[in-house]
Order: structure tokens, then sequence, then C-alpha cells
């Protein structure tokens, strides 16, 4: 893309600066951001202001919504850092709604549910028994298939089953459907965090990553001593 121009000048003409001031940054589609702003031109006549607006694709989806103040944006022009503020809003700093589902390549989703308040109920027998039946007959809009429960978060593997169904409305269903079959039992968090893994990630390898988790808490000695883990369905 073309940013605007820098201060300029030419022995043809009288001095004169071009001051580029982005005034507001926001989301304009699902991958676009457009950077609104003037160029201020001064020379020895009067000053001329002439307004620009800049659209920036991004290579992928804009994980939320922006919108910069203008005062903020002049700074960051001026220390030239606005590119590299808008590149991180590319990243993702909040859990992202929906799953991007790809007809080529990889749709397994990591996902993360924590307690409420990270209250440490989650890792009890009951509570694997009915998470287990829950995900094998009733929740399967999403497969779960490996699945570990720590005292405050759920660390589970699972692939669209109907992808009509979004994560967010499946992660709703069994969680409702958990706390009627064990009423009393604690509340979740809203939401969780998902990651979709991308080509070239390990399924086996994060797996092994989360089976040590209850040994970097100090739970057990060894990873299979965890009793809080399964696997719901063969999908591998």
């Amino acid at each position: 893309m073309r940013w605007p121009v820098a201060p300029e000048s030419s022995p043809n003409i009288p001095a004169r600066t071009i001051v580029s001031s982005p005034r507001r940054i926001r989301t304009v589609g699902r991958n676009t951001l457009l950077v609104v702003g003037r160029d201020t031109v001064t020379a020895s006549g009067p000053r001329r202001a002439q307004p620009y607006r800049v659209s920036v694709a991004l290579p992928g989806p804009v994980r939320y919504s922006v919108s910069t103040r203008p005062a903020t944006c002049r700074l960051l022009w001026q220390a030239g850092m606005l590119p590299s503020v808008i590149a991180r809003f590319h990243q993702r700093r909040s859990p992202a709604k929906g799953v991007h589902i790809s007809a080529r390549g990889s749709n397994w989703v990591f996902l993360t549910v924590c307690t409420g308040d990270r209250a440490r109920w989650l890792a009890r027998a009951d509570v694997q028994r009915s998470l287990h039946d829950i995900w094998a007959r009733t929740a399967t809009t999403w497969l779960v298939c490996d699945f570990l429960l720590m005292p405050d978060p759920v660390h589970l593997f699972c692939a669209p089953g109907v992808p009509e169904i979004t994560i967010e409305c499946w992660m709703t269903f069994w969680k409702g459907r958990l706390t009627r079959t064990l009423p009393g039992i604690g509340k979740f968090q809203r939401g969780g965090f998902h990651h979709r893994l991308r080509t070239g990630e390990s399924y086996f390898q994060k797996w092994q990553y989360v089976r040590e988790n209850p040994v970097r808490a100090g739970l057990v000695e060894r990873p299979e001593d965890w009793p809080y883990q399964g696997r719901v369905h063969e999908i591998i």
C-alpha cells in the first residue's frame, strides 16, 4: 500500500512541507482497515488541507473492532509507529467469535473453557463422566476428541460436526446440560478461548503439552497418572 507523503521540497518551487495527520483508524470489512486523515501543505501561501482515505488490506480477518482517537493517531504517525500498530490490530487480544471452517486443511480446534472466578471444581469424577456422556450423546454438533480437566479450566480438541452451528452455541449448550445434570457444581465463564490448528501445527505435540499441565502444576508426577482426561470420539 502507499502511505501519504512525508516532508518534501524542490529547488524549482517554493519550499513546502506536507504534514500527514491521520485522524481515525477503523475496521470497514472482514479484513480491511481504513485510515482517514489529511495532508496539510504549508508553503509561502496559505495553508491547504487535503483529506485522504487509505485502505489497508490485512492477510486475514480483523480480530476485533478498531476505532483510534485522532490525537493518538497523530502521535503514532509522527513517531513512525502507525504501520506497526495497524499490524497489531490483526492479532487476537480477546476471544474471537466463531471459527473459520476451511474446505481444505485442518479444522481441528483447541479449546479452553474456564470456570467462573476460576473456582476449582472441574477435576472430579462425576464431572468427567457427565461431560463425556454429554459430548458423546447430545452435544455432537462439534465432536470432542481428547480432553483434560484441570481443577479450574477444561482443555479439549474438537472438530465441527455440523458446520452451521457455531462453536459459541455449542459451548453454551453443553455448559447448560452439565449444570442441569449436576446442580450446584459451579458456573463457567462466558465463552471460551479457541484456536484453530494451522497447517504445520501438530495435534499430537499440542496434546502432549496439555497432558503435561497437571505435572507442571505439581498435581501428579507423570501425565498418565492424572485421572481426569480421556477421549470421546475416535476421529484422529
